[in-house]
């Protein structure tokens, strides 16, 4: 486990608690089965009251003929959203953790045995909603932008007046025409930092290191391509990109002092504390500053 200077760790935690409160946090859903609500349970109704609620939207958008495109573009909305946390409670299923005395537990669930009989159904239930929606969310976005490249290939002015895209605006239009498939990009970025660095060892030396190739690559990617239309949102990018970068940097560094038990006083924590925070600081600072343009041009 890796000790974040405590400065930032406070922050960051209490940010956290804003940031990863999902539906399922608000909905007593252990109250409604009368079955030990494990890791399993939480992982069915979670999938399953997503997958109601898209066919739900297509049966009414199949119903109301006029109102079809409003329901579609409410059903990618909401795959857009839930798609990283979906995908980390699905990769959650992979992770099993050896102790002592030769038993295997769930890492997300401790109560959960990865060696009882039912195991094997559970891992084919897993690899389905893997098809279903890191696979099967990603397939359909570069399906639909592939449809429309041509026309998402028009100048901004051009393809801004087209209604034919209304309801796929939002996965293109940050980008320049070019870049018309770059929303793919970012959603299988979003899909590596989450889901597939959730079945690595967390804290390990191979969780950082994996992670940070992963920015790295990233952060580069966005410096050389640019690919939004406006300056900003570049700026945006890279600078988070590059917050990432230096996270994980610190946190391998921080791994490295644990495991070699250097002195707490032997390094700058208040530096480091300065150096993350400031990041954050930026990016929010760049985001008013965008809103505040923004406030202005609509004058």
């Amino acid at each position: 486990m890796v000790t974040f200077p405590p400065t930032f760790k406070t922050a960051v935690s209490k940010a956290a608690k804003v940031l990863n409160a999902g539906v399922f946090s608000f909905v007593p859903i252990g109250c409604l089965t009368s079955s030990p609500f494990n890791f399993y349970i939480h992982l069915v109704t979670t999938t399953l009251f997503i997958i109601s609620l898209c066919l739900l939207l297509l049966v009414l958008g199949h119903q109301s003929p006029n109102k079809c495109a409003t329901y579609f573009h409410v059903l990618i909305a909401i795959t857009y959203l839930i798609l990283p946390t979906v995908t980390t409670t699905i990769f959650g299923v992979f992770s099993c953790d050896y102790f002592d005395d030769d038993s295997k537990h769930l890492r997300a669930d401790l109560s959960i045995n990865c060696n009882n009989g039912n195991r094997g159904l559970w891992l084919v239930y897993e690899v389905s909603m893997v098809m279903v929606f890191p696979v099967g969310v990603v397939a359909m976005y570069f399906y639909l932008l592939l449809k429309n490249r041509a026309a998402i290939m028009e100048p901004v002015e051009i393809r801004s007046e087209n209604e034919k895209l209304r309801d796929l605006r939002f996965l293109f239009d940050p980008y320049k025409p070019e870049f018309w498939y770059f929303e793919v990009v970012e959603t299988l970025k979003r899909l590596m930092m989450t889901g597939v660095l959730s079945t690595i060892n967390p804290g390990s030396f191979s969780q950082y290191a994996v992670g940070l190739i992963i920015s790295i690559l990233v952060f580069g990617l966005f410096c050389m391509v640019k690919p939004y239309n406006e300056a900003r949102d570049n700026y945006v990018a890279i600078l988070t990109s590059l917050q990432t970068v230096l996270i994980l940097l610190f946190s391998f560094f921080m791994k490295t002092i644990n495991e070699v038990q250097i002195e707490e006083g032997a390094y700058d924590t208040a530096g480091m504390d300065m150096v993350l925070i400031l990041g954050y600081v930026l990016i929010v600072v760049l985001f008013v500053m965008w809103a505040y343009q923004m406030k202005d041009d609509t004058r």
